[in-house]
């Protein structure tokens, strides 16, 4: 996933959105976002 979609998205998705890991492409480091569920964000 690219950081724009990544950005519009995590104010709204509801949590456990992909019940898998997304890796999103960017330069910015960040820890990773752990939704409720099995959802887990690395950037």
């Amino acid at each position: 996933m690219g950081k724009r979609m990544f950005e519009e998205g995590e104010a709204s998705w509801p949590n456990d959105l992909y019940k898998a890991d997304v890796y999103v492409l960017t330069h910015e480091k960040r820890e990773p976002w752990v939704q409720e569920g099995t959802t887990t964000f690395t950037l």
